[in-house]
This record gives structure tokens, sequence and C-alpha cells, in this order.
């Protein structure tokens, strides 16, 4: 079992967010993007399609996120999956993406207040960062598929 570190926020304890210098910088100094860790499709089984189950969680400065608002746009699923921008906030730890534009930061469907704690509700051992976009199941408060293609034509139709 890994040791984390963790701060106290409102009476939550937020694990501290792991910085990418730690493990995704060679010696050369090249970025090497984390794997992604949640990877399951949809369909029969852990990630049934069904309206009003999802909600995509992305950052306006993150590339990666602004496709996925986009794709979303798109395939026309803005009445099919919610969606939340998240942000940074000035606290001294970083603490990752925290939901700022939610009443009092915590998000209703989930009530968390950073997204990290819906990425260790889906995996307590994760020792990853948390990043967006994010596809999280609100019904079970675990981050789902992880994925930059997690969209496709028939989803939710």
């Amino acid at each position: 079992m890994a040791d984390f570190e963790y701060v106290d926020v409102n009476g939550r304890q937020i694990r501290v967010r792991p910085r990418e210098t730690a493990q995704e910088i060679d010696e050369y100094g090249n970025f090497h993007r984390q794997p992604n860790r949640f990877t399951e499709g949809f369909g029969e089984g852990k990630n049934p399609i069904e309206k009003n189950r999802y909600i995509l969680f992305w950052a306006k400065g993150c590339n990666w996120s602004n496709r996925a608002a986009i794709a979303r746009e798109l395939l026309g699923l803005e009445d099919a999956v919610k969606v939340e921008i998240v942000d940074w906030t000035d606290r001294e730890e970083n603490l990752g993406w925290e939901f700022v534009n939610s009443p009092d930061h915590i998000n209703p469907e989930t009530g968390a207040q950073f997204l990290s704690e819906l990425y260790y509700n889906a995996d307590e051992e994760y020792t990853g960062r948390t990043t967006v976009p994010a596809f999280v199941d609100y019904k079970t408060k675990k981050g789902r598929v992880k994925k930059r293609k997690f969209f496709h034509a028939s989803f939710f139709l």
C-alpha cells in the first residue's frame, strides 16, 4: 500500500496531487504524459449506456478537455451528458482540479469538492495525477472512462 500525503479541506481528507516531474519527465527533460488509467468502454456490464448518468468534467485551458467538450456538442449529447468546468484554486498545496463553479465548490451530483475524490473512489491505490477530461458516473461517484476518444456516434441515442 502506497503512502500518500493528505490535506484537510473543510473536514475532507484530500490527497495531494503528484507532480509531473516525479514520474513524467525523463532524464533528458522530455515530458511523457501518464497513461490513461480508466479505459473501460461502454455497453453491457460496467458502464451502461444511459442518459443522465455521466458528467464530463473539463477545463478550458486543457486541449484534451476542449476536444472532449466539442465532441459532446457535435454529437448532440448536451441533454444526455452533463458537463462541469473545473479549475485550480489558490491553495498552497497542489490538490488538483476543484469544482470552483459549483455552490460552495461542491459538485451537486457527486458531493465531491475535488476531482481527485472521484478518481480515488474508483481506485483508492491510484498513484497518478488526476487529469481532465474526466468522464464520471455520478450514480456510483466514480471516474469511469478516461480516453481521448470516449464518444461514438450511437452513444446515448
